[in-house]
């Protein structure tokens, strides 16, 4: 019994959009935290030398993007994901793999959503134009020490996650119960 032979077409639809916006989240995400980490000195959270020297502010409001869609695409791929696994009847104990990155999404979505706010509080004050450059750096640092090492650990079980749809592991057979 193969995986695909068994969910109808809306389940291939909300599996396929749950792919295309997991694969423009992650992308989006770890271009976010690229932009942040060049941003600031990793011993104390300072500025480095060329943001440092220059107006800021044109560069909150192109940050202001990669907050919006990464907002956007994380709550579209859960929406999807979620659609997908309540439209396909999937049996999670016989696909072992599709149950662990149920878990892992599900597990880290509360934390991610989390995250999200506080990005869109974020958003919010960069696009109010009322703030101070030191505002929205102290902002951005407080998001970056807030859950710690949380992201990265998350861009690692996302990843593992293409791991596991490429070679779906943890398959029971159809003989066994």
């Amino acid at each position: 019994m193969e995986f695909m032979e068994n969910i109808t077409k809306i389940s291939r639809f909300f599996l396929f959009g749950a792919f295309l916006f997991f694969i423009f989240w992650l992308g989006g995400y770890m271009a976010r935290h690229l932009f942040l980490f060049q941003m600031f000195e990793p011993e104390d959270l300072s500025l480095t030398t060329f943001y440092a020297t220059q107006n800021i502010i044109p560069v909150f409001y192109s940050f202001s993007s990669l907050i919006s869609f990464n907002a956007i695409s994380f709550l579209a791929f859960f929406i999807f994901f979620s659609l997908f696994l309540l439209t396909s009847k999937v049996n999670l104990k016989r696909e072992g793999w599709l149950l662990i990155i149920t878990l892992i999404v599900y597990l880290t979505a509360p934390m991610e959503i989390f995250l999200i706010t506080f990005d869109l509080k974020l958003l919010q004050k960069i696009l109010s134009s009322t703030f101070t450059h030191s505002e929205i750096l102290t902002l951005v640092k407080q998001r970056i020490t807030m859950l710690g090492s949380f992201p990265l650990a998350e861009i690692f079980a996302y990843i593992f996650i293409i791991f596991l749809m490429l070679f779906r592991p943890f398959r029971m057979k159809q003989n066994e119960n």
